[in-house]
């Protein structure tokens, strides 16, 4: 008798408040998911400001951006010249792989198109990132067209 009195009390009262908890928890975790991604790409930035303080003594800023096909990427603009802002994005990029990073220059474009090459060749393999494209992106028929022109 006892047993199916205290079935009832849990039927009755303790899963209906389960059921209005759950929905809660699951809010929980989801919002700790958006405050961890939130917490690893607030590091990541301070980390990338830390690391060019010791780098250079040149003037620069950092910025954030989210990009639909990278997703966040770190944006350094340097007051320098084109060879020593591609030096210093090596050398955050040695330290930061997988992470976007992008580094624009204000100064003079001091080296050639085939240096130029060289370092993003080297960027992007210590980056450890691959090239992508946006959808809808053709390749075949860009080439194509290269060719009947």
């Amino acid at each position: 008798m006892m047993t199916r009195r205290l079935r009832k009390i849990i039927s009755e009262n303790l899963l209906e408040r389960i059921s209005n908890i759950r929905r809660p928890v699951e809010f929980i975790v989801e919002e700790n998911a958006r405050l961890r991604q939130w917490l690893v790409r607030e590091a990541i930035g301070e980390s990338i400001r830390q690391l060019l303080k010791s780098l250079t003594n040149l003037p620069y800023m950092v910025s954030e951006y989210d990009d639909e096909v990278w997703g966040r990427v770190y944006e350094v603009t340097v007051h320098t010249d084109a060879r020593q802002a591609l030096e210093l994005e090596l050398r955050l990029t040695e330290a930061f792989p997988y992470v976007p990073l992008v580094v624009k220059w204000t100064g003079e474009m001091n080296i050639s198109s085939d240096e130029l090459a060289d370092y993003l060749a080297k960027i992007m393999m210590k980056s450890h990132l691959r090239p992508r494209a946006l959808r809808g992106f053709d390749a075949v028929k860009i080439v194509r067209e290269e060719r009947e022109d």
